[in-house]
């Protein structure tokens, strides 16, 4: 019985994949908004 929930955590996983498909690209771009922040410190 052990190795049918595993198998259904696997299944989750992917279910959880697209979601954080749209995570990835945000997180590309929030680096350049605080990159811009400490730029203008220095300058």
């Amino acid at each position: 019985m052990n190795i049918g929930q595993p198998i259904r955590e696997l299944e989750v996983e992917p279910l959880l994949y697209p979601a954080a498909m749209p995570e990835p690209p945000a997180e590309p771009n929030l680096e350049p908004g605080p990159a811009s922040v400490p730029t203008e410190q220095p300058a």
